[in-house]
C-alpha cells in the first residue's frame, strides 16, 4: 500500500529510478573497525524494515526482501591519496556507485573512506527508504549501536513509533474518510505564473544551475529567534516570505503558486512516527499574494497566507494520488526547509556535510522550475537554490539569488529593529 510521496515518485517515470538519493558524509572521530561497522549495519536493516524495501518494475510491487539480513558485509572501503574535503567529494563524485538495482540491491549503501589525515563514513540511501527525519534516527541509532559494541552489551535500539507499512495503511483507511474540494486546488492551479523565461519544455537534472546562499552565524541565530518575536512567525515561514518577496521584485508577480515540502510525519495526529526511518514527505502547492507595501502588513498578511496553506496541504496528496482525481500538473518553484540540524555530541563521528539535493542521476527529468533547499548546519543557515537552465537565463538567476538573499537580510533585520509597540497581538 503506497502513500501519496511514494506514487508521486513512481509518476515522475524518471529515466533512472534507481538513482535519486539522499547522502550524508560522517567525519570519524576514532578509528572503528570494518567488523564493528558491518554489525552495526546489520542491526540497523534487521530493525528498520524500511530499510530491507525492494522493488519489482514489471510486478510493479513494493516488498520488504528479508534476504538482506543474510549478508555479512556492507561496508564498502575506499582508500584515499588525500584527506581534504574536495578530494573527498570528488571521490565520492567519481568513484561511488550512487545507482540501485531496486529489485535486489539493499537501498542503503555506506562507504568507509581512508586516509592518512583521517577516516569518513559515506551513506547514499534511495529516497524511498529514507528522508531528513530518518536521517536523525540512523544517526542516533549508529551511536546507540557503537556505545553498546564498545561495552560490550547486548545489541538493542528503542522500538519503532510504527513500522512503515502499517503506517501506510493507517493513511491509506484515513484518507479514505476525509472530503476533500477538489475546486478548491484547481483554482489555486489555475493561477498563471510568469516565471518562465524561455519555455523550453523537458529537462534533466543536466541542465540544473547550482547557487548557494550562506547567513553568518549572528544572522543564523536572528532568524531562529528573535526575529519571530514580533509577529509569532516560524524560521520557514521568513524564508518562503522572502523568497516570495524576491519572485515579485525579479518577475514583476503579486500572485504566485509554488511548492512546499514538509516532514509530513504529523498528517494524522493519532500516529506517532517519530522514530520511524522511511519517506513521509508532504508536497503540495499553495498560493501566496503580496497585497500590500508596507512591510509590517507584507510579513503578516504572508504569514497567515501561508499557515491557511499548510492546514489544508494533506489533502492535495490524497485528491491526486490516493483518490486518483485529475488535477492539472504544472512546474514551480519548490522550496523546503529542513530544519536544524543539532548534532548531539558523540565520541565517534561529527557531521561533515548532508547531501540531500545533489544524489539524482542526471538523466531525470527535473520536476521544479526552481528548487529551493534550507538547513541549518553548523549555526549557519544555508540555501541552495538548483534553476532549470532551460527555462531562466544567466541574468535572471543571478538576479533572483542576489535578491532573495538581499530581502532575507532586510527582513531579519527590520523584524529585530521593531519595538513593543508595533507588536501585532492578534490571531497567535
Amino acid at each position: 500500500m503506497r502513500t501519496p510521496i511514494i506514487s508521486w515518485f513512481f509518476e515522475q517515470k524518471f529515466a533512472e529510478e534507481g538513482h535519486y538519493n539522499q547522502s550524508i558524509l560522517l567525519e570519524l572521530c576514532q578509528v572503528i573497525p570494518v567488523e564493528t561497522l558491518n554489525k552495526v549495519f546489520l542491526e540497523l536493516i534487521r530493525h528498520h524494515d524500511i530499510l530491507r524495501l525492494n522493488y519489482d518494475k514489471e510486478m510493479d510491487c513494493l516488498y520488504y526482501n528479508n534476504e538482506h539480513l543474510n549478508t555479512e558485509s556492507f561496508i564498502h572501503v575506499i582508500n584515499l591519496e588525500g584527506g581534504s574535503i574536495n578530494h573527498i567529494l570528488e571521490v565520492i563524485n567519481t568513484d561511488i556507485r550512487h545507482h540501485f538495482d531496486m529489485k535486489n540491491n539493499l537501498l542503503i549503501r555506506p562507504y568507509l573512506l581512508v586516509s592518512e589525515e583521517g577516516c569518513y563514513l559515506y551513506m547514499t540511501a534511495h529516497h524511498l527508504v529514507i528522508d531528513g527525519v530518518s536521517w536523525r534516527i540512523l544517526l542516533e541509532d549508529i551511536v546507540t549501536l557503537l556505545t553498546q559494541i564498545q561495552n560490550e552489551q547486548t545489541l538493542s535500539l528503542p522500538e519503532k513509533t510504527i513500522s512503515y507499512d502499517y503506517y501506510a495503511e493507517k493513511y491509506n483507511d484515513w484518507a479514505s474518510k476525509r472530503i476533500i474540494d477538489i475546486n478548491y486546488w484547481n483554482s489555486i492551479l489555475s493561477t498563471k505564473n510568469s516565471l518562465v523565461c524561455h519555455n523550453k519544455g523537458h529537462s534533466t537534472y543536466a541542465d540544473t544551475v547550482k547557487v548557494e546562499i550562506q547567513l553568518s552565524q549572528d544572522m543564523t541565530d536572528k532568524l531562529l529567534g528573535r526575529a519571530n518575536e514580533p509577529y509569532h512567525t516560524r524560521p520557514n515561514e521568513l524564508l518562503l516570505i522572502a523568497m516570495v518577496q524576491a519572485v515579485n521584485q525579479v518577475f514583476s508577480i503579486n500572485e504566485i503558486v509554488l511548492e512546499l515540502e514538509s516532514h509530513g510525519r504529523d498528517v494524522i495526529e493519532s500516529v506517532n512516527a517519530n522514530r520511524t526511518t522511511g519517506w513521509f514527505t508532504n508536497i503540495y502547492p499553495i498560493q501566496l499574494n503580496i497585497n500590500a507595501s508596507d512591510l509590517q502588513v507584507q510579513i503578516k498578511s504572508l504569514k497567515e497566507q501561508i499557515r491557511a496553506g499548510v492546514r489544508r496541504g494533506y489533502e492535495y496528496g490524497i485528491l491526486k494520488y490516493l483518490q486518483r482525481q485529475k488535477i492539472q500538473n504544472k512546474k514551480m518553484i519548490c522550496f523546503n526547509y529542513l530544519g536544524e540540524y543539532k548534532e548531539k555530541q558523540n565520541d565517534y563521528f561529527t557531521l561533515k556535510q548532508l547531501m540531500f539535493d545533489c544524489n539524482m542521476s542526471e538523466k531525470n527529468q527535473i520536476p521544479y522550475l526552481l528548487d529551493v533547499n534550507a538547513v541549518v548546519l553548523d549555526k549557519r543557515c544555508n540555501m541552495t537554490l538548483k534553476f532549470d537552465k532551460n527555462e531562466f537565463d544567466s541574468n535572471h538567476i543571478e538576479k533572483f539569488t542576489h535578491c532573495f538573499e538581499k530581502e532575507l537580510k532586510k527582513d531579519i533585520r527590520a523584524l529585530c529593529c521593531f519595538k513593543g509597540e508595533n507588536f501585532y497581538t492578534n490571531g497567535f
